[in-house]
């Protein structure tokens, strides 16, 4: 890649960064260490398009924590469309090769229901009638299994969708804020889905991995939260902002067509609202409690001073004195038994 435009494509990442991202503070200051960065010549190595977004996105993440935040590298050339038109080009097209990212359904042994989302839940206009007819196929399961643990992504209206037909109508999931718009948009259950409802009688699992991310994170925690599922698995990679949109791109002429700049505009309040009602029957995850220990010496162990008893001479017997208040080893007041030695010992033990 010539240097002229490296420098430009980092400069609109970091103006796109200042201006849009949903922290306005630390976007101000990921874009001055971007150009920090930049000035010493990181980016001017990079051979390819490729190698160019991966330096830039490993400096992003690096300095926000933020996976979302990202220099995405597309081999297909972007369309020439406005931001809205070109997302719902790509998510369309993604939908088709992935069966509308249901990845499989199946009845296991005891008339469990399985449902794989992999690798997103894309928009409810692209994938409602699919998740619709999954739902009727596993209608009359005694129990589900939802497999999140490749979803990496989903649309927040259709997490909605989604929860709708295992939750009751009317629950608030959580609140979006978009900062461009200065807006705050609520999710909640619908009242009416096609088809039959699952219900919130028959139990439910969610398995999550460290691949779960974004909208996986999202439909695991809503079901977590109103205490409708049971989450088994591992933590997720990362707890950060949802990419619902992606920011305003360059203007036309300046626009790579292979490297469109992902980020971060709104932000999950998530439970603010109001904190739901946990459903009735379920059973809270049992944790392993572990009693913070205090410290006391010699609890439950041997006193340096305390061997154990030893017979006195012919009478058989052993002998137990009390120490002063102020043991050398700091032990709390308690009897210390010593070992006896010389004449001193057996007359206390005789006065006694």
């Amino acid at each position: 890649m010539e240097h002229s435009e490296i420098e430009r494509i980092v400069a609109q990442v970091r103006e796109l960064v200042a201006t849009s991202y949903v922290f306005p503070d630390l976007g101000e200051r990921i874009a001055a260490d971007l150009g920090e960065t930049a000035g010493t010549g990181r980016y001017a190595s990079a051979a390819s398009p490729a190698a160019l977004a991966n330096l830039v996105t490993e400096d992003l993440q690096r300095l926000s924590g933020d996976g979302h935040l990202r220099l995405i590298h597309h081999p297909e050339p972007i369309p020439d469309l406005p931001d809205e038109a070109a997302s719902a080009v790509v998510f369309e097209q993604r939908s088709r090769i992935t069966m509308s990212g249901i990845g499989r359904l199946e009845r296991l042994d005891g008339n469990i229901g399985l449902l794989q989302i992999e690798p997103a839940l894309f928009g409810a206009h692209l994938v409602g009638d699919d998740i619709a007819a999954a739902m009727r196929i596993l209608r009359n399961t005694k129990a589900l299994i939802i497999d999140l643990r490749a979803c990496i992504g989903s649309d927040p209206a259709t997490v909605a969708y989604f929860c709708s037909y295992l939750l009751p109508s009317g629950t608030h999931l959580n609140d979006v804020y978009d900062r461009t718009d200065d807006r705050t948009t609520q999710y909640w259950t619908l009242p009416h889905v096609p088809g039959p409802r699952y219900g919130t009688d028959r139990p439910v699992y969610v398995l999550t991995s460290r691949q779960t991310f974004s909208g996986g994170e999202e439909l695991a925690y809503d079901l977590r939260h109103t205490g409708r599922a049971v989450i088994v698995g591992r933590n997720h990679r990362r707890r950060c902002p949802p990419p619902h949109r992606r920011a305003p791109p360059p203007p036309p002429r300046g626009r790579h067509p292979h490297l469109p700049f992902h980020q971060p505009r709104h932000r999950h309040r998530l439970g603010r609202h109001r904190r739901p009602t946990p459903h009735p029957n379920h059973r809270p995850e049992r944790t392993r409690h572990r009693p913070r220990r205090r410290s006391r010496p010699h609890i439950g162990r041997r006193c340096p001073l305390k061997p154990t008893t030893s017979p006195v001479g012919a009478l058989g017997g052993s002998v137990a004195t009390f120490q002063p208040d102020t043991h050398p080893c700091h032990c709390p007041r308690r009897p210390h038994e010593v070992e006896p030695s010389g004449r001193e010992n057996q007359e206390s033990f005789h006065a006694r």
